[in-house]
């Protein structure tokens, strides 16, 4: 983001700017608003009557959130070995990686003790040091999970049924290969809430039997639709609202429109993709909203409902009073620098993934119905507990060990001053503790790397270029291991350590698995139930994937052609037509008035303030 848009963003929240920092990761300069300074005094814990003042942040928002995503892994999955029970399970961590892993059943269940692993704070030892040995030694749950029945092939995932190849998705039924949540009978969707029969859908809500759209809310029965609202029964139009029967945003009678709407084949997969072109250069001309949100009181972000007072947040709803959110939902308060917070959650502060009625928590990641912790992972219905990982309902811990009320306050009293010293108070944990190499985690899908270099010691090896839009380099040792060890250049202060799986994820194809070619794939009322034991090859990477018997019933029910391309082709197509989650000053198309977006005046030449589109469209 530039400095403009920073000084903009103060302008619209009536904050000051006190001072501009430059971040030790990209370069980029950023603010520090007055309102952060207010947040980060009232985050700040008071321990034996001394406050622990939080610092200003030595990171941009992008960066911060980039580090967080470093220890999270949603979508790569792999077969392992449990290493407690021995049973074949799904893990985010592949077997190559040297770390004990557990099955959900073993790790949930109390057929080992976590305290077994303590360790005892050293004095002449840093703090990182001491958390990174217990980091490295205690076991690591296989996948999130709670509650699922028949879901087994889900990550990050509450309340599901019968489904597969969820990932960041709850209260879902027979679904696949999606991100969403409340809803039913879904394939393929991507940020989609309380969908019912929908396929290929981005960022839509409320809606029935609504395909290959984007930005639409309560709409049925409609195909190749973009920002839409209370439509039915539409094919290929754009910005519509309370419409029926259009075709190309024309109105048709309802015996016109079902008669023009039977030239359209979709059950031909060359049609399909042709029609996806055409709608792509028919939506051309379309106006889109300078930001997503809606019933906000004093808001700025993209994807923000029903909050208030939330700044520079994405994707999150029920928000009151927090900044710097990605992803945040269901009554959250008073969170600074969050990812994947919600449900009751109050009071947090650097943390990932932490869950239901967590309180208080300081640089914490996956922790569920905690409070009053700091620097944990992993962790359930504790309280009071300072670099502690897998703990269970336990309280005055630190590495994992007991201490008694009193010693326990004394000790990280004096530990958190320790910490001042070596300047990480406030800082998430180093991103060389990190199981995830950097192509597993969630970091690449934002932050993608330009070069791959390989070398020894000072000596290049190899360079091989990754994506040609992007700017970081990536130096990885040289060795044939699995995971390799390097470091990715930002150009700036600080080299960060990261971890490279060097080969593409293992595929096991079983000797009697058939594969097939995705153009020798037949047309859908020709399909089989065998082909539920084949392997299509996919026409982009060349990697088998197989059709599961819940999505085959899907695509007969709605005469639909099979896949040509793997699951994992097509979550990435989807998410790189999502906008990017950056600000930028721009002009509305409309009044020319000086508004914040996610799109530049380059990627989009029509873009409305909200007072504009609102007035167009409603």
């Amino acid at each position: 983001m530039d400095k403009k848009s920073y000084e903009f963003i103060a302008s619209q929240t009536w904050e000051t700017i006190l001072e501009w920092k430059k971040c030790k990761w990209c370069s980029e300069n950023f603010p520090i608003y007055s309102g952060d300074k207010e947040m980060l005094d009232k985050l700040s814990p008071v321990i034996l009557w001394e406050k622990f003042q939080l610092p200003s942040p030595i990171l941009c928002p992008y960066c911060r959130q980039r580090k967080r995503s470093l220890f999270r892994n949603e979508r790569n999955i792999y077969k392992r070995k449990c290493d407690l029970c021995n049973k074949t399970t799904i893990s985010m961590y592949p077997e190559d990686l040297a770390e004990k892993v557990y099955c959900n059943k073993c790790w949930q269940w109390d057929l080992w003790d976590p305290t077994s692993f303590g360790l005892d704070t050293e004095d002449n030892q840093k703090i990182f040091e001491q958390f990174g040995k217990l980091f490295k030694t205690v076991p690591k749950v296989a996948l999130l999970q709670y509650n699922n029945e028949n879901s087994d092939y889900t990550n990050d995932s509450t309340n599901n049924k019968n489904c597969y190849l969820l990932f960041g998705a709850d209260y879902n039924e027979n679904c696949a290969y999606s991100s969403l949540g409340d809803s039913k009978n879904s394939i393929d969707c991507l940020e989609a809430n309380q969908c019912e029969n929908c396929y290929e859908d981005l960022d839509c809500k409320r809606s029935y039997g609504l395909f290959f759209s984007s930005s639409c809310q309560n709409c049925n029965n409609s195909k190749f639709l973009f920002d839409c609202r209370n439509c039915s029964d539409c094919f290929m139009c754009f910005n519509l609202s309370d419409k029926s029967y259009c075709i190309k945003n024309i109105e048709y009678t309802k015996e016109e429109y079902f008669k023009e709407i039977k030239k359209y084949d979709l059950s031909l997969y060359e049609n399909m993709i042709s029609l996806k072109k055409e709608f792509d250069e028919f939506c051309k001309p379309k106006i889109s909203k300078n930001l997503e949100i809606m019933n906000c009181e004093n808001s700025i972000g993209n994807f923000v409902s029903n909050s208030k007072d939330c700044i520079f947040c994405f994707n999150t709803s029920d928000g009151n009073n927090c900044r710097y959110v990605f992803y945040g939902s269901q009554k959250f308060q008073d969170c600074m620098d969050t990812a994947m917070t919600s449900i009751n959650a109050a009071n947090c502060f650097d943390c990932q993934t932490c869950l239901y009625n967590c309180s208080s928590l300081i640089s914490c990641s996956f922790c569920n119905n905690c409070n009053s912790l700091y620097y944990c992972d992993s962790c359930m219905n504790c309280e009071n507990c300072f670099l502690c990982i897998g703990l269970k309902n336990k309280k005055y811990y630190i590495l994992n060990k007991p201490y008694s009320e009193s010693e326990y306050f004394k000790t990280i009293s004096k530990l958190i001053k320790n910490l001042m010293i070596e300047d990480n108070w406030w800082r998430f944990f180093p991103s060389d503790l990190t199981c995830f190499p950097y192509n597993d985690s969630d970091t690449l899908w934002f932050y993608p790397i330009k070069n791959k270099i390989i070398f020894d010691k000072k000596e290049l090896i190899s360079k091989e270029v990754i994506n040609e839009s992007w700017k970081w380099d990536l130096y990885l040792s040289l060795g044939n291991s699995y995971v390799k060890e390097g470091y990715l250049d930002l150009w700036w202060q600080e080299k960060i350590k990261v971890k490279w799986r060097t080969k593409e994820k293992e595929i096991n194809v079983p000797e009697w698995l058939e594969l097939i070619k995705s153009e020798n794939v037949p047309h859908i009322k020709n399909v089989k139930n065998d082909i539920l034991n084949k392997a299509i090859i996919c026409e982009i990477s060349q990697r088998p994937f197989r059709i599961v018997k819940l999505e085959l019933d899907f695509y007969k029910k709605h005469n639909l052609p099979i896949p040509r391309k793997h699951p994992d082709i097509r979550f990435f197509e989807r998410l790189h037509k999502k906008p990017e989650r950056k600000l930028c000053l721009i002009n509305c198309s409309k009044c020319d008035k000086e508004i914040l977006s996610n799109y530049s005046s380059d990627s989009d030449p029509q873009v409305y303030c909200q007072e504009c589109y609102n007035k167009e469209f409603y």
